[in-house]
């Protein structure tokens, strides 16, 4: 249950649209009857003249909040002339309590809306604290919770935000800054070895003591300012890195940036803009990170007394370049990342730096062109793949040897991309594997998504293992769900994939509309990852019929034929299905012979494409190329076997192309692709006897409407025909 102001739906319109499970309540403001019985309830029988209870229903405008601080200040002695807004009422409400009454307040609204006794008995250890906080009770303003989230530590809170906000108010800001440096040491001593823990709550209080308007008045002595300004930065730096454990990633920026404000000397400012470029890195922003590193990289420069931040701020911005180049407006350039790595190599002092720049170096070929869906670059490598390969395992060994996780899990995770780029596909799925089990407490909740939507995206495209892959999808899904429109979409596009194949078309609608919002707040057209989720989407809306939505969906990545270089497989059977099989040749004709990770997708494109075109020929000579490649596409072996039994069947060889169609059949029921099966059906009832193909045609006609397709007299191969229209 939640509440809301109206806006909401004005800023989101399908908020709840879409699912039975939700409902809305509008609440309006309370009528003339419905205040009078409130009110009546809050005066507890207190005798009330006609006009002042008037003049209390007129001014509070149904606003129930409003009300019940009128009838307070009514009841515990405020004056008869009515303040006019809420603000100055809550104000006047204050000027009735007694100043020791008073002060507990303001001490404690310096806590927090929620606050506990313990920093209140220490900033006034004279005061007989339990009796003011009771009378604060009976008087509304504050109320006792049944548990505390500080074990050990009664817990309150304000009735109100508006009234924590008029009791910090009125605090003189010297005041302010004192007390909040003195919640902080407090917060410190009792946290303990537990500081993360409450590094959100020290760093608030920091950074107020010290940015406080009045804070030069708070400390006459420099030092006790200096003091608490690098308390202020130490715990922004500490909760904001703790917030971006969490995916809490504007948080994150929002501490950092106010760290950077802070920071003085080149340590701090070098420490501040390293965490602000990996906020940004984290969420895929690229170029907004690459400024910042090399900001900070400049100003390692400066001081090459000390090498290991110049060297460590190079190979981290080298690091982003090649594991995120979708993350950047324009693919990075591999001449870019040789520059960095040399320069660290210069300085390096540390063998575990030295072998994450040969990581580097090796994971470098994705920026190559060839090697999407990871990079799009326009030369070729000039280094064999398989010396790239070597060069990354000597890194991940050196990781084992010096002990240090975070390079061999990112250097396991780079072999696996090495791997499928080499047509390695068994091994790139083990490499996954790897990394996945090798997930403990200490990930954080980027390494686990990372993790599970890479190996998800590897099951299902490469194994067809679409049910697994789909739960390892939703678990990286859940955990980005709150992160960067980018990072959704990483996780949206392989749960979209599996849910496409198996049919379960009902429960993909939805993500089309998410992964289009996430799309248009930020269109990453240089990630394949990003770019290929409207494309799925417009290929099931053409096939719902919803033709208008499809074409709206797929022109927002582009006309394939404008770039090929970052034309996918997707986009060329979203070409077929739309009738333009010509325009899926072009796709893909040329990337079936790069013999990369990309090469068995575009191949099973090419092959529909052939079928549609009715190339006969040059799909009988292709299918063998075709085959070889089933080991990095198993959903490619029935769709060859398909296209097989099509062409025989143009060539007159009915038994052949029937005994070719079962087995493609037989393969899709395994693989559970109800439309694949139900085309493969549609096909082969063309060769079977009258009633077996009534039987079969009725199968498939089942399986089109529970699929929920509206079109099935596409040019898509399986499309029956007549053997007059075929031949």
């Amino acid at each position: 249950l939640a509440t809301s102001r109206p806006e909401l739906r004005e800023r989101n319109p399908t908020f709840a649209a879409t699912t039975d499970d939700a409902s809305s309540i509008a609440l309006p403001p309370l009528d003339r009857g419905q205040g009078e019985r409130l009110l009546d309830s809050l005066l507890a029988g207190a005798p009330l003249s006609d006009a002042v209870r008037d003049d209390l229903l007129a001014r509070a405008e149904g606003n129930p909040l409003y009300l019940e601080q009128l009838s307070l200040h009514l009841r515990t002695g405020g004056s008869t002339i009515l303040p006019d807004t809420l603000q100055s009422l809550l104000a006047a409400r204050l000027d009735t309590l007694p100043p020791p009454e008073r002060r507990v307040l303001q001490e404690a609204a310096v806590v927090g809306r929620i606050f506990w006794e313990q920093p209140l008995r220490d900033a006034l250890p004279e005061e007989r604290l339990s009796a003011r906080l009771s009378v604060l009770e009976r008087r509304g303003f504050v109320v006792r919770r049944p548990t505390s989230s500080l074990p050990g530590q009664n817990e309150l809170s304000f009735r109100h935000a508006l009234l924590h906000d008029a009791a910090y108010e009125s605090l003189p800001r010297a005041r302010q800054a004192r007390a909040h440096a003195a919640v902080g040491r407090w917060l410190e001593d009792l946290a303990g070895d537990r500081l993360d823990e409450v590094a959100d709550l020290l760093a608030h209080h920091f950074w107020s003591a010290c940015n406080s308007r009045a804070a030069g008045l708070a400390w006459d002595d420099e030092a006790q300012r200096e003091a608490v300004r690098k308390q202020a930065h130490a715990y922004l730096i500490r909760a904001g890195v703790a917030a971006g454990r969490r995916f809490a990633t504007d948080r994150a920026l929002e501490l950092h940036n106010r760290a950077r404000e802070l920071a003085t000397g080149r340590d701090e400012l070098l420490n501040t803009l390293e965490v602000l470029a990996e906020d940004h890195d984290s969420v895929y922003r690229g170029d907004e990170s690459a400024a910042l590193y090399r900001e900070a990289i400049e100003l390692a420069d400066v001081e090459p007394s000390q090498p290991s931040a110049h060297s460590r701020l190079c190979r981290k911005l080298a690091w982003e370049m090649v594991w995120s180049p979708g993350a950047f407006a324009s693919s990075p350039d591999p001449a870019d990342v040789d520059e960095l790595v040399a320069a660290a190599m210069a300085t390096v002092d540390d063998e575990a730096e030295r072998a994450w720049l040969q990581l580097i170096d090796g994971a470098s070929a994705r920026l190559y062109r060839g090697s999407e869906p990871f990079g799009q670059g326009t030369r070729w490598d000039p280094r064999p793949i398989g010396e790239r390969i070597e060069v990354a395992e000597q890194a991940v060994v050196t990781g084992k040897a010096l002990g240090r996780a975070d390079l061999v899990t990112h250097g396991e995770h780079a072999l696996a991309m090495l791997y499928g780029m080499a047509g390695r596909f068994a091994d790139a799925i083990t490499q996954g594997w790897r990394r996945v089990e090798g997930l403990g407490p200490e990930s954080t909740r980027l390494e686990q998504c990372d993790a599970y939507r890479k190996l998800a995206f590897d099951l299902i495209t490469i194994n067809a293992e679409f049910e697994q892959g789909l739960a390892l999808a939703r678990r990286a899904y859940e955990l980005a769900r709150n992160s960067s429109p980018h990072a959704l979409m990483h996780t949206t596009l392989p749960v979209m994939t599996a849910l496409f194949h198996l049919g379960r078309w009902d429960e993909l609608v939805p993500l089309i509309d998410e992964h289009a919002s996430a799309f248009r707040a930020e269109p990453a057209l240089e990630c394949q990852f990003v770019r290929d989720g409207p494309v799925i989407g417009a290929i099931v809306l053409t096939l719902l019929g919803r033709f208008d939505e499809a074409e709206d969906l797929a022109a927002l990545v582009g006309d394939p034929l404008s770039d090929l270089e970052k034309a996918s497989a997707w986009q060329a059977r979203y070409a077929v299905i739309c009738g333009d099989p010509q325009t899926a040749r072009t796709i893909s004709g040329d990337k079936v012979l790069e013999r990369r990770n990309h090469s068995p997708q575009h191949a099973l494109a090419l092959v529909e494409a052939l079928a549609a075109l009715h190339d006969w020929k040059q799909l009988i000579v292709f299918l063998d190329h075709a085959r070889s490649a089933v080991d990095g596409n198993a959903l490619l072996a029935p769709v060859a076997d398909r296209a097989e039994a099509q062409a025989l069947l143009a060539q007159g060889d009915e038994t052949a192309a029937a005994s070719t169609f079962q087995r493609a059949l037989q393969r899709f029921r395994e693989l559970g692709t109800p439309w694949e099966e139900a085309r493969t059906l549609e096909a082969l009832a063309d060769v079977l006897p009258a009633a077996d193909a009534d039987a079969a045609r009725r199968a498939a006609l089942a399986m089109y409407e529970h699929l929920g397709v509206m079109r099935v007299e596409s040019p898509a191969p399986a499309i029956a025909r007549s053997r007059d229209d075929r031949q």
